[in-house]
């Protein structure tokens, strides 16, 4: 195995240990309970109504939630579908890995991100038959003018995430912005 791809296994790994650990810490504490999914066969109904925790004041809070769906909570009731196409992605992006060029290094730390956060969500499909989310981004700061978004939610950003989600998005971002590629000698004298 070249070094490249060890590395590129090692901060898989890292941050799937981040996202889960994170998972399961926030559902041992922040409902002021713990909240065991397994014995309850991962109902919604297991987690006790609680108010968000704040961590920074209108910037994060922790509330835990289930996802059935996908991101945004689309496709609820999907889980099997989901959990296959989690499997399906984390083989892909585990073969990309596996075959990238040793000087492709941001291709390989952006791989490593979608590879945790499929494997992250693909565990608590499994497990769970849900993802477990716990991120709230600006606790109490609602939409400006009243406005509210559909389904009636006022908050500026009222769906909750988890760590694999935060690393999906920002992989794909830097994907879809060409920021995958090492840079140029002309970018870099500009």
């Amino acid at each position: 195995m070249s070094r490249p791809f060890v590395c590129f296994l090692v901060l898989a790994g890292v941050l799937l240990t981040i996202d889960l650990a994170s998972k399961s810490v926030a559902f041992a504490r922040v409902a002021g309970e713990p909240v065991d999914l397994l014995a309850t066969g991962g109902r919604a109904e297991a987690i006790p109504a609680h108010d968000p925790v704040i961590a920074v004041p209108k910037l994060l809070a922790f509330r835990l939630t289930l996802n059935r769906g996908a991101v945004f909570g689309l496709g609820q009731g999907g889980v099997a579908l989901l959990a296959a196409v989690s499997a399906v992605a984390a083989i892909v992006v585990f073969t990309m890995g596996y075959r990238l060029p040793p000087k492709a290094q941001r291709r390989r730390v952006l791989l490593a991100m979608i590879l945790a956060g499929a494997l992250g969500n693909l565990w608590d499909r499994v497990m769970y038959d849900a993802v477990r989310d716990l991120f709230l981004l600006f606790p109490g700061v609602n939409l400006p003018f009243g406005w509210s978004w559909p389904g009636g939610a006022k908050g500026l950003y009222p769906w909750i995430f988890n760590a694999a989600d935060v690393y999906l998005v920002l992989a794909l971002g830097a994907f879809a912005f060409g920021l995958d590629q090492p840079r140029t000698k002309q970018q870099e004298s500009t």
